[in-house]
């Protein structure tokens, strides 16, 4: 079941899949990009991966923005400004999070 967490970003929408367990999945729409976001805790602190990108790296505090970002991108070819959106959407997420 889909849940509509009602976030607006400042172009698109992030769509629930999980965030009853970890590893938990949202789907986030952002200029006109899809990612389908799966993210959670592992040994040595936290990750992210974009399957349908072929992206995943580890990631720091949820609250971190700008590091992720640079994590994000430093690795693949997500833009800046979408990587600081998927940033965005993980501190904005982790108060829903189990």
């Amino acid at each position: 079941m889909t849940i509509i967490v009602g976030r607006i970003l400042s172009s698109g929408t992030i769509d629930a899949i999980n965030l009853t367990h970890d590893p938990y999945e949202v789907l986030v729409d952002v200029r006109d990009n899809v990612f389908r976001l799966i993210f959670g805790k592992q040994s040595n602190g936290y990750f992210h991966c974009i399957p349908d990108w072929h992206t995943g790296c580890e990631i720091t505090s949820f609250k971190d923005r700008e590091r992720n970002a640079e994590s994000i991108t430093a690795c693949y070819w997500i833009s800046f400004i979408d990587a600081l959106a998927i940033a965005n959407v993980l501190a904005l997420l982790k108060p829903f999070l189990k």
